[in-house]
Protein backbone atom coordinates (compact mmCIF):
# COMPACT_ATOMS: atom_id res chain seq x y z
CA UNK A 1 0.00 0.00 0.00
CA UNK A 2 1.35 3.42 -0.99
CA UNK A 3 0.54 6.88 0.25
CA UNK A 4 2.17 10.31 0.62
CA UNK A 5 3.55 11.38 3.98
CA UNK A 6 5.94 13.92 5.51
CA UNK A 7 9.47 12.69 6.06
CA UNK A 8 11.83 14.47 8.50
CA UNK A 9 15.58 13.90 8.31
CA UNK A 10 18.06 15.77 10.51
CA UNK A 11 21.79 15.22 10.08
CA UNK A 12 24.17 16.66 12.66
CA UNK A 13 27.95 16.97 12.26
CA UNK A 14 28.92 16.06 15.85
CA UNK A 15 32.17 18.07 16.13
CA UNK A 16 30.82 21.38 14.80
CA UNK A 17 27.15 20.96 15.72
CA UNK A 18 26.21 21.97 12.16
CA UNK A 19 22.75 20.66 11.23
CA UNK A 20 21.09 19.90 7.94
CA UNK A 21 17.31 19.58 8.09
CA UNK A 22 15.11 18.09 5.38
CA UNK A 23 11.33 17.96 5.65
CA UNK A 24 9.71 16.74 2.46
CA UNK A 25 6.74 14.91 1.05
CA UNK A 26 7.59 11.32 0.28
CA UNK A 27 5.82 8.35 -1.21
CA UNK A 28 5.62 5.73 1.54
CA UNK A 29 5.42 1.97 0.99
CA UNK A 30 5.06 -0.39 3.95
CA UNK A 31 6.38 -3.94 3.71
CA UNK A 32 6.31 -6.84 6.17
CA UNK A 33 9.93 -6.18 7.12
CA UNK A 34 10.21 -2.40 6.81
CA UNK A 35 9.27 0.87 5.16
CA UNK A 36 10.47 2.62 2.00
CA UNK A 37 10.24 6.33 1.18
CA UNK A 38 10.79 7.90 -2.26
CA UNK A 39 11.35 11.65 -2.50
CA UNK A 40 13.17 14.39 -4.40
CA UNK A 41 15.95 16.50 -2.88
CA UNK A 42 16.91 19.85 -4.38
CA UNK A 43 20.60 19.79 -3.52
CA UNK A 44 21.40 22.74 -5.79
CA UNK A 45 19.47 25.19 -7.95
CA UNK A 46 19.81 23.03 -11.05
CA UNK A 47 19.69 19.56 -9.49
CA UNK A 48 16.76 17.45 -8.41
CA UNK A 49 18.16 14.26 -6.91
CA UNK A 50 15.70 11.39 -6.52
CA UNK A 51 16.24 9.48 -3.27
CA UNK A 52 14.91 6.21 -1.92
CA UNK A 53 15.22 5.63 1.83
CA UNK A 54 14.60 2.11 3.13
CA UNK A 55 14.32 1.44 6.87
CA UNK A 56 14.59 -2.17 8.05
CA UNK A 57 14.94 -3.41 11.63
CA UNK A 58 18.75 -3.72 11.42
CA UNK A 59 19.69 -1.61 8.38
CA UNK A 60 18.97 1.74 6.75
CA UNK A 61 19.71 2.28 3.06
CA UNK A 62 19.73 5.52 1.06
CA UNK A 63 19.94 5.36 -2.74
CA UNK A 64 20.37 8.69 -4.54
CA UNK A 65 20.06 9.15 -8.30
CA UNK A 66 21.00 12.40 -10.00
CA UNK A 67 23.98 14.75 -9.94
CA UNK A 68 24.65 13.80 -6.32
CA UNK A 69 24.35 10.01 -6.47
CA UNK A 70 25.36 7.38 -3.93
CA UNK A 71 24.17 4.12 -2.40
CA UNK A 72 24.67 4.42 1.36
CA UNK A 73 24.22 1.55 3.81
CA UNK A 74 24.04 1.87 7.58
CA UNK A 75 24.43 -1.30 9.67
CA UNK A 76 25.56 -1.20 13.29
CA UNK A 77 29.27 -1.97 13.80
CA UNK A 78 29.89 -2.36 10.06
CA UNK A 79 31.73 -0.30 7.45
CA UNK A 80 30.28 0.15 3.98
CA UNK A 81 31.98 1.73 1.00
CA UNK A 82 30.39 3.36 -2.03
CA UNK A 83 31.09 5.92 -4.72
CA UNK A 84 29.74 9.41 -4.12
CA UNK A 85 29.14 11.42 -7.27
CA UNK A 86 29.31 15.09 -6.31
CA UNK A 87 28.47 16.44 -9.75
CA UNK A 88 32.09 17.67 -9.89
CA UNK A 89 33.62 14.19 -9.70
CA UNK A 90 33.45 10.85 -7.95
CA UNK A 91 34.74 10.33 -4.42
CA UNK A 92 35.24 7.17 -2.36
CA UNK A 93 32.80 7.25 0.57
CA UNK A 94 33.21 5.05 3.66
CA UNK A 95 30.60 4.89 6.38
CA UNK A 96 31.21 3.17 9.73
CA UNK A 97 27.97 2.92 11.71
CA UNK A 98 28.57 2.84 15.47
CA UNK A 99 24.89 2.97 16.48
CA UNK A 100 21.63 2.14 14.71
CA UNK A 101 18.21 2.04 16.33
CA UNK A 102 14.95 1.72 14.44
CA UNK A 103 11.51 1.92 16.00
CA UNK A 104 8.47 0.67 14.14
CA UNK A 105 5.04 1.54 15.48
CA UNK A 106 1.64 1.06 13.90
CA UNK A 107 1.62 4.42 12.11
CA UNK A 108 5.11 5.80 12.69
CA UNK A 109 8.78 4.91 12.11
CA UNK A 110 11.92 6.43 13.63
CA UNK A 111 15.61 5.77 13.04
CA UNK A 112 18.62 7.07 14.96
CA UNK A 113 22.01 6.52 13.33
CA UNK A 114 25.50 7.49 14.55
CA UNK A 115 28.27 7.05 12.00
CA UNK A 116 31.74 8.14 10.96
CA UNK A 117 32.10 9.44 7.42
CA UNK A 118 35.27 9.47 5.28
CA UNK A 119 35.58 10.89 1.77
CA UNK A 120 38.58 9.85 -0.34
CA UNK A 121 40.28 8.60 2.83
CA UNK A 122 39.86 11.92 4.69
CA UNK A 123 37.66 12.02 7.76
CA UNK A 124 34.55 14.16 7.37
CA UNK A 125 33.74 13.58 11.04
CA UNK A 126 31.20 11.86 13.21
CA UNK A 127 27.61 12.30 12.16
CA UNK A 128 24.19 11.61 13.61
CA UNK A 129 21.09 11.19 11.49
CA UNK A 130 17.57 11.20 12.90
CA UNK A 131 14.73 10.08 10.67
CA UNK A 132 11.05 10.30 11.52
CA UNK A 133 7.89 9.74 9.48
CA UNK A 134 4.28 8.74 9.76
CA UNK A 135 3.58 5.51 7.90
CA UNK A 136 -0.18 5.57 8.54
CA UNK A 137 -1.26 2.71 6.27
Amino acid sequence: MEHTTLLDITTIQEESGEQMQLTTEALCKKYNTGVQFSYTENLSDDDHTHSTLTILPDCVMVAREGSYSANMFFEENKTHQCEYNTGEGIMDMRIFTSHLKTIFEKDHVDADICYHLSLDGISAGSMRMKISARTGC
